[in-house]
């Protein structure tokens, strides 16, 4: 669906109407809105007949707000500010990350890599609370909330996960001689 086709109806309508309070005019507010004046006064014309109540008098020069345009447009400040908060969450567009991050890893690579950088990250992301735990043992994930992981595999156990290579990383068997001599080559 293109976002053209969300441009109207009730939230369009209440949007129209306090862009008419805030410039004192349907003009003013057809230039922001990109409308013509006649669409903005419609817009406010189909909404105070939706509401059975004028919310402007209109004269030739002057709008001014009634009593019950005056609440409206206070109450649809608070929904319009809502709904945009909403919209830039769900976009992912928030000023800034928040809520709680679950971070799990492997206990020597998190002391070597992952902790080193959690606290830039908090100083970051004031509003992110970060949950992070160590494990040798790969756990199940999902049963225990997890959102980001870090563990050493060759490939994930559980097709539902999503993986992205970091690095790679490289074992070297070592012994002594003394070891070999006394237990004898693996």
């Amino acid at each position: 669906m293109r976002k053209d086709l969300l441009q109207t109806g009730l939230f369009h309508a209440i949007r129209a109407f306090l862009r008419v309070v805030d410039s004192g005019s349907f003009t003013a507010a057809a230039e922001q809105m990109d409308l013509t004046t006649a669409q903005v006064s419609r817009l406010v014309s189909d909404l105070e007949k939706r509401l059975d109540v004028k919310l402007l008098q209109r004269s030739t020069r002057h709008r001014i707000l009634t009593d019950a345009g005056a609440e409206y447009a206070e109450r649809c400040r608070e929904i319009v500010a809502l709904m945009d908060e909403a919209e830039a969450k769900a976009s992912g567009t928030a000023s800034s990350p928040s809520g709680r991050l679950r971070v799990q890893c492997m206990t020597s690579f998190g002391h070597h890599y992952v902790a080193p950088e959690l606290a830039d990250f908090c100083a970051s992301y004031p509003e992110v609370i970060v949950n992070y735990s160590t494990s040798q043992y790969f756990p199940d994930l999902l049963a225990r909330g997890v959102d980001v992981s870090f563990y050493l595999a060759e490939s994930l156990t559980d097709s539902g996960l999503v993986a992205r290579r970091l690095g790679t990383t490289f074992a070297v068997v070592c012994a002594s001689p003394e070891y070999l001599q006394r237990f004898g080559e693996p």
